[in-house]
């Protein structure tokens, strides 16, 4: 068994080689980089939005905020959860809580993560000046404290162009296995290679798990393509590998599958539109939080682009890693039955 599939997976490789997947595979890492390293700015943050929770009696600082002239909305909060809520909601917001003092009021500025020290510093003089042009020059100079929302570290805040490194990971390499995957399957039609393995020992889930893997090898060679040019060695190429092929394993199971049940790559281009879109879900939630349907998070390649963006950009340790693991792992044994099955039909009905 094991070397019946060693021999299939070496035979999809080569069919790679011979149809230039590699050479696809490179020349996108190349344009990518490209295009991350001199057209994708590394900042697109255009304004900010500010949640006030005002408890004074007069309220005349959230007045104050909201008679400026703002680059930013200001949005009024009524309770310190509603402000939390907000913000978390975006992510390029500030917080400012105002409660009764002795002579003028108790200001504190509740932080996203990501801001740095000088950003944080800005912010809170032009809310001091605020106080003064509300409260008068002559009262005490507004002491103004900070509290951090996710957490009480700031780590650094990655360029937009390398946060967008996991989603073409995600979209490319991952998503790239829809196409790659029929076009092995159409290729083998063409040829009967198809018709000429039914009548070997060889078994339906074994014909199956040569392509997803040789698929992987090609989304591992992608991938580490991809991080060596944008990030250079200073990612765990062992955790992208791991997610790489149990990604590329799931789409490309997934693509031969549905690719069977069609006659050529004509036919299954809707088809296969349609499966990208859906399993596209999960990009809107990695670029918008707020927007998390229980859809997209059932998808388990939604755990393989958060696993990505962990690599590359490391917060919470190995947990979103592992748990990416699992839940692919679980899904691709159950995919490549369920696959198994639907294949042999197919196949029956030809």
């Amino acid at each position: 068994m094991g070397r019946r599939l060693a021999h299939l997976v070496a035979k999809d490789t080569r069919v790679s080689v011979r149809n230039h997947f590699f050479t696809v595979a490179l020349i996108l890492a190349l344009l990518i980089t490209l295009v991350n390293t001199f057209l994708v700015p590394e900042d697109i943050s255009l304004e900010r939005r500010t949640f006030i929770l005002d408890t004074t009696p007069e309220q005349r600082l959230q007045a104050e905020f909201l008679a400026g002239a703002r680059e930013w909305a200001v949005i009024p909060a009524a309770s310190r959860e509603e402000l939390e809520t907000g913000m978390l909601d975006y992510r390029h917001s500030v917080g400012v809580i105002v409660a009764p003092g002795s002579t003028i009021p108790e200001v504190s500025l509740v932080f996203q993560r990501d801001e740095n020290a000088q950003v944080r510093n800005l912010v809170a003089a032009d809310v001091e000046a605020q106080v003064r042009r509300a409260y008068g020059p002559a009262e005490p100079e507004a002491v103004v404290g900070q509290v951090v929302l996710r957490g009480e570290t700031a780590p650094e805040k990655p360029p937009f162009n390398k946060l967008l490194l996991p989603f073409w990971l995600y979209t490319l390499v991952i998503l790239g296995m829809i196409g790659f995957g029929a076009a092995l399957v159409f290729r083998e039609k063409e040829d009967g290679t198809l018709r000429a393995y039914q009548v070997t020992p060889g078994r339906i889930w074994e014909y199956l798990l040569g392509k997803a893997v040789s698929l992987s090898l090609l989304g591992v060679f992608f991938a580490f393509l991809l991080a060596l040019l944008n990030l250079g060695l200073g990612v765990n190429y062992l955790h992208l590998a791991l997610i790489t092929v149990l990604g590329s394993v799931f789409v490309g199971l997934l693509a031969i599958t549905v690719a069977n049940f069609f006659e050529d790559l004509t036919q299954f281009i809707y088809a296969g539109l349609v499966l990208e879109a859906f399993l596209f879900i999960p990009v809107f939630t990695y670029f918008f939080p707020s927007f998390a349907p229980a859809v997209s998070q059932w998808l388990p390649t939604y755990h393989a682009l958060f696993a990505f963006r962990e690599i590359v950009f490391p917060t919470e340790g190995a947990r979103l890693i592992r748990e990416a693991v699992w839940v692919l792992a679980i899904a691709n044994i159950i995919l490549l039955f369920l696959g198994s099955l639907a294949f042999r039909k197919q196949l029956e009905r030809a």
